[in-house]
């Protein structure tokens, strides 16, 4: 049985701050593209996340509704399929490279966002990953969701 001490420990989860320089951006950026998170948790948390963090996401996606986890690639598939929309049309913005992977692997533009203690890969040091520009495998490094907003902005515009 789950004891009051147990249940505020996994609610933690729901509380979480989200990266300061997101917010401000996501409203920037609403005019050019679509947010959708896809997440191994559940809607219920990413709900609360986005309530609590002040994310605008457009759609939450969580991996549960696929019953494929990431990095499967049904679930990205999946993803898009809801939004009508085909790979090759769409970007994964990930501080995890294991998304990127898949992602690029099916046609989708890759973006990493290098973020502290994020990456969960001890193998991978997020300083070493590199553009495709740069010799690496993803398409755009990028510092900061401002510097994301810069390429969003810049390939609308193209």
């Amino acid at each position: 049985m789950i004891n009051e001490t147990q249940n505020d420990l996994n609610l933690v989860w729901h509380q979480l701050d989200g990266w300061p320089d997101a917010t401000p951006r996501l409203y920037a950026l609403k005019k050019y593209t679509i947010f959708a998170p896809l997440s191994n948790g559940n809607v219920h948390l990413l709900v609360d996340m986005a309530k609590h963090a002040d994310l605008l996401w457009n759609a939450v996606f969580s991996t549960k509704l696929f019953q494929a986890y990431k990095p499967n690639p049904n679930a990205y598939l999946s993803a898009l399929r809801h939004l009508s929309i085909p790979p090759e049309h769409a970007a994964m913005v990930a501080a995890h490279i294991y998304d990127l992977r898949t992602a690029g692997t099916l046609g989708m533009q890759t973006v990493y966002v290098p973020r502290p203690n994020e990456e969960g890969n001890p193998s991978v040091k997020p300083e070493e990953v590199k553009s495709k520009k740069d010799g690496g495998e993803v398409d755009w490094v990028v510092g900061s969701f401002e510097e994301l907003a810069q390429v969003v902005e810049r390939v609308n515009k193209e």
